[in-house]
């Protein structure tokens, strides 16, 4: 066959494969929130909330009510693209802002990393092998071409090296994942995640479900451990919570934490018209809407509440997971939790219930004695 003929059709068959992989493969942490309302989080405080749909090149929020703008039209969605990943702060995931059918899928994702089976296990395990032989097999196919050329001089293979290899990395990084062993020990159990934000540092004590080279996922990370305070209604220049005022310009109103605790703005209401919001608003961030012209801010009811427990996926240039961690009950203190938030927590994750905390001090989160000083980055 024609040399030039066989090159010709190696490239069309490298571009079709590597096209196709790509326009299918998305982060895994990511792609664990697809369908699910969320809250994302910008690195300057901006918040976006709707539903997320995760793509190969990005991220996209459909929001719950179109938003109307200045400019006369209605904006139904938020794009954020792969290359602006780093100016994600966290991606939220509270689960009394779910709707039913999602908070259900919420309770077995929950359960199912709690709880891992064995052939969850099994597959981990398949896909960390081939990440490890990555690079193995990398290095023999450019051992195979430099033969090749030696063989050839060269004419056809040389302008097909970097195809091949791109081909390569697409096919085995499909099917592998980033590794990393020192968090690989740590999946399905509780540790502690340290966020950087402005100079500041928080800690979350929350299970690790799974990471990616971008991303950390942590599910049911406890964010507040002072009294809760349930979801009520409140009015402009009202502090539902310390730090946290709600105020009211024009038709628009505003709720800013400046405070610690995280909180959930369920809905904004007056009488009978009311709009569901179902945004979370950490330390630091502003949540507004706009209401329609014959809706008084000023008289218009802002249900607010705190957070206890949330699910975040946070980048990695910014969260490393610190510690690793047990919970531990508190009988002087007991952990707040509203009834809808305890009722959301898998019995199975109570502290009560997991047998490593036997005959330990019950004096809150005990940190064990090997921590993790992983690097923010990959």
């Amino acid at each position: 066959m024609d040399p030039t003929l066989i090159a010709i059709l190696l490239v069309l068959a490298v571009a079709t494969v590597v096209g196709v992989l790509q326009a299918r493969r998305r982060d895994k942490c990511l792609r664990h929130f697809d369908g699910y309302r969320v809250t994302l989080g910008e690195a300057g405080g901006d918040l976006t909330w709707g539903d997320l749909d995760a793509y190969a090149t990005g991220l996209e929020i459909r929001y719950v009510t179109p938003v109307h703008t200045d400019q006369g039209h209605l904006e139904q969605s938020f794009l954020i693209y792969k290359d602006q990943y780093p100016s994600i702060h966290a991606i939220y995931r509270y689960p009394l802002g779910l709707p039913s059918d999602q908070r259900t899928r919420r309770a077995d994702d929950l359960r199912n990393t709690v709880h891992p089976s064995v052939w969850r296990r099994m597959g981990r395990t398949l896909r960390n092998w081939l990440s490890m032989v990555r690079d193995s097999v990398l290095q023999a196919l450019s051992l195979v071409i430099g033969m090749a050329k030696a063989r050839t001089g060269g004419a056809v293979i040389a302008g097909q090296e970097e195809g091949l290899k791109s081909l390569s990395n697409e096919i085995i990084g499909y099917t592998g994942n980033a590794f990393d062993p020192l968090l690989e020990r740590h999946l399905s159990k509780r540790v502690v995640v340290e966020v950087g934000r402005e100079g500041q540092r928080r800690n979350y004590c929350g299970w690790l479900k799974d990471y990616s080279a971008n991303f950390i996922e942590i599910l049911d990370a406890i964010v507040n451990d002072r009294e809760a305070v349930p979801v009520a209604p409140f009015r402009a220049g009202d502090e539902p919570v310390s730090g946290v005022l709600i105020r009211a310009a024009g038709q628009q109103i505003e709720v800013s934490n400046a405070g610690a605790p995280m909180v959930f703005v369920r809905e904004v209401r007056h009488g009978d018209w009311h709009r569901a919001m179902d945004v979370v608003v950490p330390s630091g961030s502003t949540a507004d809407v706009t209401l329609p012209p014959d809706i008084p801010a000023d008289e218009t009811e802002v249900w607010v509440g705190t957070v206890q427990r949330i699910d975040m996926v946070l980048p990695r240039s910014h969260a490393l997971v610190r510690h690793a961690a047990l919970l531990l009950p508190r009988p002087e203190r007991p952990e707040q939790l509203t009834t809808e938030e305890a009722a959301l927590t898998v019995a199975a994750v109570a502290p009560e219930a997991d047998p490593a905390v036997a005959g330990l001090p019950t004096d809150g989160v005990q940190v064990e004695q090997a921590t993790l000083p992983t690097s923010p980055t990959t």
